[in-house]
């Protein structure tokens, strides 16, 4: 869960954690690896950090590097053009985080944990006038492991289903964490937007992940939870975690700030329901709220997203620290779902921050935005622009 503890400065320092929609047919590369890799050690190692509290004193978190001072948040002018401005920072409340040993894993390939178990479950809907909802639990086998499991929940792109998001799904529950997988009901051409109802939808789904319909619940750490998404389930994502207090992580894959299907096919719904900075419409949206950490992985595919407005780095924009963007001005808008260099990556980056905030892993740095020396070798090849605010202190 997350409490909106809000700050004005955030220091982003080198701690023990180092330096600082397309066919769900594609190949899936996610699967773990066949070679018999034990798990690494979940014995805690170093102290336990408390439960952060509300105060006017700077609250730090050594296991992540971090150090909050609460203050406020604002909401953004629509139709500035920084980025960077900062509106206040939430201090994520992760409940006790235990500092541990190194991972000694590649976040961006499949995890040790061998064995994924799948389980299919309708989900009633909270909205009486949508279908029920279909889920997708994976976790590891409890003979693998018996930690308690972060949530993830996984959310696809219009038009799509929970398995153009089974990639992502895998790899992250070999690595440890428990993923619901969402497939949105009523998403079709000619259903309306409703953009405000398909976030009640996805905390409908959190009610039923954290109650004994779940098979899975018993095994679920209810203090850290994270919501990441494609396309309009990156824009979902955002809105749930703006609204919802248990998400302390945001993850949005290019996520889309439209109201509706792609804008060439349906632009009188373009700039409905806008989550992010939307200077068009004109509104603030909605991010001044958000309780979670996000990180944002944007295109530029101006054939789906035409105005600037509508784009991924708008989420970055609007979002209070701290906050984190990797810009792939090469990639297409579908790159997410596909097999690929962008995918990969991205798995390492998302996956390393979800460890080392969740699980205390201290040797993941190096994927860590936006100094991580294996973000910094991408600039000039996937990415051409990487943010983070409030920003890194100077070395």
């Amino acid at each position: 869960m997350t409490r909106p503890l809000l700050a004005l400065a955030l220091a982003l320092a080198l701690s023990a954690c180092g330096g600082g929609d397309g066919a769900s047919d594609a190949p899936d590369t996610s699967a773990p690896d066949a070679q018999d890799v034990a798990p690494a050690p979940s014995d805690a190692v170093g102290d336990s950090v408390p439960e952060l509290d509300a105060g006017p004193e700077a609250v730090t978190i050594p296991c992540a590097g971090l150090t909050l001072v609460p203050v406020p948040t604002t909401p953004i002018d629509p139709c500035a053009e920084d980025l960077d401005t900062l509106s206040g920072v939430v201090v994520p409340d992760l409940g006790t985080v235990t500092c541990r040993e190194a991972w000694g894993h590649d976040p961006s390939v499949a995890g040790p944990y061998q064995k994924i178990i799948e389980t299919d479950a309708v989900v009633p809907n909270p909205v009486p006038t949508h279908d029920d909802i279909t889920v997708r639990v994976y976790a590891a086998a409890q003979e693998e492991t018996s930690d308690a499991l972060p949530l993830v929940v996984v959310l696809h792109g219009f038009g799509a289903r929970l398995e153009s998001m089974q990639g992502h799904s895998r790899h992250l529950a070999s690595h440890g964490f428990a993923v619901v997988a969402v497939t949105f009901p009523n998403t079709g051409f000619t259903d309306p937007a409703a953009h405000d109802l398909k976030v009640a939808e996805v905390r409908g789904v959190l009610d039923w992940a954290f109650s004994d319909a779940n098979p899975e619940r018993a095994r679920l750490d209810p203090d850290k939870v994270a919501v990441a998404g494609h396309s309009l389930g990156g824009k979902i994502a955002f809105g749930v975690a703006s609204e919802d207090p248990r998400v302390d992580l945001v993850i949005g894959m290019d996520p889309s700030n439209s109201g509706g299907p792609p804008c060439a096919v349906q632009a009188d719904t373009c700039n409905s329901f806008p989550f992010a900075p939307n200077c068009q419409a004109p509104s603030p949206g909605v991010l001044s709220g958000l309780h979670a950490e996000s990180l944002v992985f944007a295109a530029e595919d101006k054939a789906l997203t035409p105005d600037a407005h509508l784009r991924a780095t708008q989420f970055y924009k609007g979002a209070p620290g701290p906050a984190h963007l990797l810009h792939f001005p090469a990639a297409s808008h579908a790159a997410w779902i596909k097999e690929g260099a962008e995918s990969t990556f991205t798995r390492g980056v998302a996956t390393a921050l979800l460890l080392t905030r969740f699980l205390g892993r201290p040797d993941l740095g190096d994927w860590l935005p936006p100094a991580g020396a294996r973000v910094q070798e991408q600039l000039g090849a996937l990415l051409d622009d990487v943010r983070s605010k409030p920003p890194a202190p100077a070395p």
